[in-house]
């Protein structure tokens, strides 16, 4: 009878122990860190260049007589560059479709003539100015890889630079970046 209570009992700090016995498995790996800093630091240098880009000038918020709009044909536009990018995830353009709407409720209690909600700082970037040199090359941390998704930060790396969490997700075998946290004043 000890001899079988023993044998279970190792068998459960056995299981306990072992993170594959659970469903949200941790795999966080070397790779997984080279992959996403990889994708981070290239959507950087992409946007970047999109940004930068004079022939790409598609503004999504438009005027309607004293206020603005959310124009969704010139937002789908714009956002057709990051599907095409390949360095976000499916849901990402979603997520700021529903970002921009909730915007567009404040734009139209706003008058045209003031910085409207949500468009003061680049989303993105998290600011009116940028390093794209730190954003490029910055050490990227990764939190616990589980199911598939984790949080990667921009770590700082003198002073004046703000770390950055961005949400990544593997979708079919490769990592995304499925949302980019920037508090921008809007809930």
């Amino acid at each position: 009878m000890f001899r079988s209570l023993t044998l279970l009992l190792l068998a459960l700090i056995t299981l306990a122990c072992n993170p594959k016995s659970s469903s949200k498995t941790a795999d966080t790996s070397t790779a997984d860190l080279d992959e996403i800093s990889a994708v981070i630091h290239s959507f950087y240098s992409w946007y970047d260049g999109l940004v930068m880009d004079t022939t790409i000038r598609i503004s999504f918020a438009v005027p309607d007589g004293e206020h603005l709009k959310l124009d969704e044909a010139k937002f789908k536009e714009y956002y057709a560059y990051f599907e095409k990018s390949g360095y976000v995830s499916t849901d990402f353009v979603a997520q700021e479709l529903a970002f921009f709407k909730k915007c567009a409720n404040y734009w139209k209690n706003e008058n045209i003539e003031d910085v409207p909600t949500c468009m003061d700082a680049d989303k993105y970037f998290c600011g009116q100015d940028w390093d794209i040199d730190y954003l490029r090359s910055a050490p990227i941390s990764i939190a616990e890889v589980v199911d598939g998704k984790t949080a990667a930060t921009v770590e700082p790396q003198r002073e004046g630079d703000a770390a950055r969490e961005i949400k990544m997700v593997k979708e079919n075998g490769k990592w995304k970046i499925q949302e980019i946290v920037c508090d921008m004043g809007v809930e």
